[in-house]
């Protein structure tokens, strides 16, 4: 597991990718991409997480539980500011000000032009994405990286270090195509993303 493999990753051909409301080349440079192949597998991953945690975050008002729509909505911030989404993620800030200073009237009049926009810009990626094409395999993987990476992720899961934990998930969002650990690494993120961190740290622990 601590040798060094290879990634299944995928290549477009398009000439370029342009989405309203993404700053393309900030995306790329915040998410660590790389190239526009692996900021296709970020963008995909981002449309399933994100539309999920819409639905927390509509859950956590419907239960005035103002604590876990700071949790949520932070991520949020984080995954949009990672893409380049950057008046999303400025919203998703602004709300998760309001959160913690426990301005639950407000955060009720916001919270639905918020849902629209995001919603919006989840249209917009589906929309450019949904006729590009992919081929041939590309890049190396280092499974000593991946590993050390995923140790650091269990450490800041644990510590609730919620600043770190969306870091190294932008981090190991490049390895979820990797052909032995690809799907396993998903499940993680996902987990971490929705903020089950036990459940997160439990298979971690099943790959280490």
């Amino acid at each position: 597991m601590h040798d060094e493999g290879f990634r299944e990753g995928r290549v477009t051909t398009m000439k370029e990718l342009t989405i309203d409301g993404i700053d393309i080349k900030k995306g790329m440079t915040f998410s660590g991409a790389g190239g526009h192949a692996n900021y296709i597998v970020i963008l995909e991953t981002f449309l399933v997480e994100v539309k999920e945690k819409l639905e927390m975050l509509t859950k956590c008002i419907e239960e005035k539980n103002l604590s876990l729509y700071t949790v949520y909505v932070h991520a949020l911030k984080s995954a949009c500011a990672s893409i380049g989404a950057t008046e999303v993620s400025k919203l998703a800030e602004a709300l998760e000000i309001m959160s913690r200073n426990g301005e639950s009237d407000v955060i009720l009049c916001s919270h639905e032009d918020f849902v629209e926009k995001v919603t919006t810009l989840l249209d917009n990626i589906q929309e450019a994405l949904k006729d590009k094409p992919v081929s041939q395999k590309i890049d190396n993987f280092n499974n000593n990286e991946i590993i050390e990476k995923l140790e650091s992720l269990r450490v800041a899961l644990e510590d609730y270090n919620i600043i770190l934990v969306d870091q190294l998930s932008d981090d190991l969002q490049l390895y979820t195509s990797h052909p032995t650990l690809g799907s396993s690494i998903s499940e993680i993120l996902h987990k971490a993303f929705i903020t089950d961190y036990d459940e997160a740290m439990q298979q971690i622990d099943e790959i280490l």
